[in-house]
């Protein structure tokens, strides 16, 4: 993955590629995202937030 952007005094490239697996990708262009910057560093993390993810009950910890 490349991000291109810019940090107010020019523009940077930041390059990630995965040792094992893929990042989760629109099928399409037409299913592409405008994504805020916590789903891109949830993307840069492997998460993907598309799907639904089971809850964690922490209730009983101390």
């Amino acid at each position: 993955m490349k991000c291109l952007y810019w940090d107010g005094n020019g523009f940077c490239i930041w390059q990630k590629r995965l040792e094992k697996g893929k990042f989760p990708w629109p099928e399409s262009e037409e299913s592409a995202l405008d994504l805020s910057w916590r789903e891109v560093s949830w993307l840069l993390k492997g998460i993907d937030f598309r799907k639904e993810h089971r809850l964690m009950d922490v209730s009983g910890l101390r």
